[in-house]
């Protein structure tokens, strides 16, 4: 049961996070699994259905507690105990994009969060998404996002400093 607090007015929950008590889990997560099971149209590809699948759901589990990992398409093969080829095809029809595109694409999202955190280095960001040298994320994050991360964390940054700053700034009446 999903529930909120403070007796206010509903509000639609646009982007978030939910917390869910012990009890809640263990149905919603046997909703989901029935739900995916039933084989329906909707159930038969999808990250949803990807991360319930046993094989392909281990990959991408390995692929996002070990981002950093140098990960090839036959080491997340063998992670799922997987052909190369077999597992490259099992995962595109699933996920809809090739291993090595999920990871990339897994990486930038946790390059961006760390970047708009701005509590580490470059090196440090690079190094923690995989990358072995600075100059290298920086080229395949440019090549992703269009901008380098330099750019973006300033961008960002600056994005967060305007929205305090008007966060601050008291509301004048007309």
């Amino acid at each position: 049961m999903i529930s909120y607090g403070g007796g206010g007015v509903p509000t639609t929950i646009i982007s978030g996070w939910f917390r869910f008590s012990a009890t809640s889990v263990k149905p919603l997560t046997r909703s989901i699994r029935a739900h995916i099971g039933s084989q329906s149209e909707t159930c038969k590809s999808g990250l949803l259905r990807a991360i319930f699948d046993s094989q392909i759901g281990a990959a991408l589990n390995s692929m996002h507690e070990k981002v950093e990992h140098p990960w090839t398409v036959g080491s997340l093969a063998a992670a799922c105990g997987m052909s190369r080829s077999a597992f490259a095809v099992r995962f595109k029809e699933l996920v809809g994009e090739t291993p090595l595109e999920y990871l990339t694409s897994w990486r930038k999202q946790k390059a961006t969060a760390l970047l708009q955190k701005g509590d580490k280095k470059l090196f440090e960001v690079a190094k923690s998404v995989g990358y072995d040298s600075d100059a290298a994320f920086s080229k395949a994050f440019k090549r992703i996002v269009g901008i380098t991360p330099r750019h973006y964390r300033r961008s960002t940054g600056s994005i967060s400093e305007l929205k305090a700053e008007e966060a601050l700034t008291p509301v004048r009446p007309n």
